[in-house]
């Protein structure tokens, strides 16, 4: 005899959840009582969780990713470009390179923590998902 496992009582829950939560109100409000969801993140977590496709649009994917990374390669070639600063007479050529350096710094690191969220997204992603999945 198997025991009854946590994550087994988990997943029954949110299998009761998904076959109730569009045709049996009262039903899905006991489940997601049962869960603990008191609000509406809560609920929208749970939704989430008990789905068993990635988030998303499957079919957009390559879409959505191409114009992502073409965004990150858009802001790298003019995130920090034609820096302008008018007045401080002599100093504004000085000024300017100085800016120029500083907004580059920050266009850079907001590039790669933006290139870092998504490589942890696809990876949870390919994790999440069953080998046969076309989403993997």
């Amino acid at each position: 005899m198997a025991d009854n496992l946590v994550l087994d009582e988990l997943g029954e829950k949110f299998a009761a959840f998904q076959a109730f939560r569009k045709s049996d109100a009262a039903a899905t409000a006991e489940i997601l009582n049962s869960l603990g969801a008191q609000d509406d993140v809560d609920r929208d977590i749970v939704l989430e969780l008990s789905s068993r496709h990635p988030l998303g649009h499957l079919d957009k994917f390559p879409e959505a990713h191409a114009l992502a990374v073409r965004a990150l390669e858009v802001l790298d070639r003019n995130g920090a470009r034609g820096v302008k600063v008018s007045g401080l007479g002599a100093l504004r050529s000085v000024a300017a390179f100085l800016i120029q350096r500083v907004a580059r710094f920050i266009v850079r690191s907001y590039q790669s923590s933006v290139a870092d969220a998504m490589l942890h997204l696809y990876e949870r992603r390919e994790a999440n998902a069953a080998l046969d999945d076309p989403s993997r």
